[in-house]
């Protein structure tokens, strides 16, 4: 319970590239082959976020400060240039397109869940996910403690508890 609330807590104020810094936190401590893609001057990041070697995922990120009524407009531009660029940047670099997302709501946009499908019909056979904050609260529960720890940059404070039973319940239960 405490490390969903400081999960939701956390989520709460990240946005923009504080959410990718989150993410790849989470990412690196929890898949050995999960490259963090850093910007480069004038080629940038080639269109995503992080790259799993292994498993051929590439991972874009999308957070913005508020999803609203135009934030509809925006996540569907940055998903699809993010993917048109993925496509023409990376090609046979990955099988998976995986968009990651902030936003704490049920589910995603209803438009973005149509992108997503209709990206698995014209780019088969790639496949497409969607990674949101449950998706990434999973992945932050699949972490043992001490990386957790380091994600979150804090202690989770868990005491030793010592059960015991005394000789004389022994005596009483074996009368």
């Amino acid at each position: 319970m405490f490390v969903k609330t400081m999960f939701r807590d956390r989520m709460a104020d990240l946005n923009g590239s504080a959410f990718e810094d989150f993410f790849v936190r989470i990412m690196t401590a929890r898949y050995a082959d999960f490259v963090e893609v850093r910007t480069h001057g004038n080629i940038g990041d080639l269109s995503s976020d992080g790259l799993r070697l292994h498993d051929g995922k590439l991972y874009a990120c999308y957070a913005p400060e508020t999803f609203d009524a135009d934030s509809a407009r925006d996540v569907k531009k940055k998903f699809t240039g993010d993917l048109a660029g993925a496509l023409a940047k990376r090609a046979g670099e990955f099988q998976t397109f995986v968009f990651a997302y902030n936003d704490p709501r049920r589910g995603l946009h209803p438009e973005i869940t149509q992108l997503l499908a209709q990206a698995r019909r014209d780019h088969a056979p790639s496949a497409f996910e969607p990674l949101g904050p449950r998706q990434l609260l999973g992945e932050v529960f699949r972490l043992v403690r001490y990386q957790i720890e380091e994600v979150f940059s804090a202690p989770i404070p868990v005491e030793d508890v010592v059960y015991g039973v005394g000789l004389a319940l022994f005596l009483t239960c074996s009368a």
